[in-house]
């Protein structure tokens, strides 16, 4: 932890640091983004779709927030407010900071720091340092959002808050990140009624021990992890929140078009790291597609995702057998094209190579096609034996559609593959990226 002042004492009695804490926002004082939103006003986290206006627009939510200090090519409707984000320290800039102070008034930082596996953990210390560069914009300022154990004492916003109150600074709010734990899932009869009340004591915990004003920006009853028999069954509590949501959305637009959009997700027992490219993934992908088949709607999500953190064999073949497992187990919809490194990474060549591999899919897709045409049992007799059919008028008419022409697997000879710079996948993949970039 962070050395400073302590904001409890030994027997876990308030000491003057952790006063003034309860002092710095007033008792009546809410961390909405509006003077006129209420301690319920709902807020949701934008995405940049090409439905977003309209879904925030016909939302009616009081503010939204984008993961970023600004809302590129998002209409801030009317009576809505945008709140910035300084998400991790790529983010603590001079352009970062002028965006935020110029787009809202109220400023969230620091998105899930406390996680090491992600790309924007910081410790409390790097955090602190950076921490008046926030300050100075003037806003209404959150805390760090930590993905979990606000309340611990000696935890990682224990921690920040301590090296706040030694260094004079301040927040006037605390936001949090809630997600249910495995046992709740498991254990419970009523699973709604029991995450609601270990949500709520958690934030009655949280406000126990700052005493300052919380704002809840993420949450949600699915769980990270399951027991190691059941880890490739989706969840009841999944099957649940999509069969709400969906009988929600037709009940008020009915027709509404609904996709059961899933990340499968296991981690690698040996370290606890998030192993997006096992195959146990892709046989996920596969169960929560027979399971929107028995709903009678689409499915999709992000398929074919890897661990490797750059483009190579490892990232081919998770991406490959990952991939093809949805595709036959039916899902619709794939978001791959690009990824590494768990989602934590995006490469050029990697999404070149990857729109070849969707190519495939789609040829899997259209299987062996079987007509008298395609037979031509006509051709095959006039050919006869000893013939050929590569000069025949059947052969130009289908070379270029029945099978899949690849850009960027070679299949040349090794001598011509040589004449032509011995290039491998990534190189090849790299030349078409620049031909895209260049064209106008």
């Amino acid at each position: 932890g962070v050395e400073g002042a302590s904001l409890y004492d030994g027997n876990n009695v308030v000491t003057p640091a952790g006063a003034r804490f309860r002092t710095i926002a007033a008792v009546d004082t809410e961390p909405g983004p509006t003077p006129e939103s209420t301690p319920t006003a709902a807020g949701v986290g934008a995405w940049y779709t090409k439905e977003v206006n309209t879904l925030l627009r016909d939302s009616g939510t009081s503010w939204y927030y984008t993961w970023a200090p600004h809302h590129d090519s998002i209409t801030t409707p009317g009576g809505c407010e945008f709140v910035p984000m300084i998400w991790g320290k790529r983010d603590v800039t001079p352009t970062a900071l002028q965006q935020a102070k110029a787009n809202g008034t109220t400023l969230l930082a620091f998105n899930e720091p406390d996680e090491v596996w992600q790309s924007n953990s910081l410790t409390p210390t790097a955090a602190l340092s950076a921490w008046p560069q926030l300050e100075a914009t003037g806003l209404r300022l959150g805390a760090p959002a930590v993905a979990t154990r606000g309340h611990a004492p000696g935890g990682w916003l224990d921690s920040f808050m301590s090296g706040l109150a030694k260094q004079q600074g301040h927040v006037d709010f605390i936001p949090l990140h809630w997600y249910s734990s495995p046992t709740l899932l498991t254990s419970s009869k009523n699973v709604v009624d029991a995450a609601v009340n270990e949500l709520g004591q958690y934030l009655q915990a949280v406000h126990q021990r700052y005493g300052l004003p919380l704002w809840l920006t993420e949450f949600a009853l699915v769980g990270w992890t399951a027991n190691l028999q059941d880890n490739i069954v989706p969840a009841q509590s999944v099957q649940a929140e999509f069969l709400a949501a969906a009988s929600l959305m037709q009940m008020v637009h009915p027709g509404t078009p609904l996709i059961f959009s899933t990340l499968g997700t296991v981690a690698d027992m040996r370290t606890g790291a998030y192993a997006s490219g096992g195959i146990e993934c892709g046989m996920l992908h596969m169960a929560f597609a027979q399971m929107a088949r028995f709903y009678n709607v689409p499915s999709g999500g992000y398929i074919g995702l890897t661990n490797s953190k750059i483009n190579d064999a490892q990232s081919g073949y998770e991406t490959g057998m990952s991939s093809v497992a949805g595709l036959l187990g039916g899902a619709h919809m794939l978001n791959m094209a690009g990824l590494l490194d768990a989602l934590k990474a995006f490469d050029f060549a990697k999404m070149v190579i990857d729109d070849e591999i969707a190519l495939m899919l789609k040829r899997i897709t259209r299987g062996l096609e079987f007509s008298e045409e395609n037979l031509a049992l006509d051709v095959i007799a006039g050919v006869g034996p000893g013939g050929t059919f590569m000069t025949h008028k059947h052969t130009v008419k289908w070379m270029k559609t029945s099978g899949l022409l690849t850009k960027i697997a070679d299949r040349n000879t090794r001598e011509i593959w040589t004449a032509k710079g011995a290039l491998d996948s990534q190189a090849r993949a790299m030349q078409r990226v620049h031909e895209i970039l260049s064209h106008d």
